[in-house]
């Protein structure tokens, strides 16, 4: 096998081949981009298989992730607080419902607004608002209408 010779260094003693050597540059900068493209794929790759570990779990979910720092709403934080939340409200609507009118439970003291029960009071229908069935009236007959 032949020895390999830099670009610049003839083993002939003939003088460099400046075509020849440019080509190699490029060729050199096109191995070295690509290698840096591979290096930041190996780091996507480590951080989708962070991620994908981290589901460990529930399972996966097989969502399709656009990005690795991307969450499903399926594993969300604020799907996850909106249904603890859900539940606590939920919790103090039952517990409302067994308590006497203008008694707020412990359950809702965190959910009660004054002004938001001033509304809902003058959203409540009173008696005096509904129309009241005409009285019955006394025909010849003796019944009524």
């Amino acid at each position: 096998m032949g020895r390999i010779v830099p670009a610049d260094a003839c083993s002939c003693g003939a003088s460099p081949d400046p075509l020849r050597a440019g080509r190699i540059r490029e060729l050199e900068a096109e191995r070295d981009a690509a290698l840096r493209e591979r290096d930041e794929f190996e780091q996507a790759i480590m951080a989708l298989e962070a991620k994908i570990s981290s589901l460990a779990p529930h399972g996966s979910c097989a969502c399709s992730y656009d990005r690795p720092g991307d969450v499903c709403m399926h594993h969300s934080p604020a799907l996850a607080a909106a249904q603890a939340e859900n539940a606590r409200l939920l919790i103090a609507l039952h517990d409302a419902i067994r308590q006497p009118m203008g008694v707020t439970p412990d359950s809702a003291v965190e959910f009660y607004s004054p002004r938001m029960a001033d509304e809902a009071e003058a959203r409540r229908p009173r008696w005096s608002d509904r129309a009241r069935p005409a009285a019955p009236v006394s025909t010849a007959t003796g019944g009524e209408v």
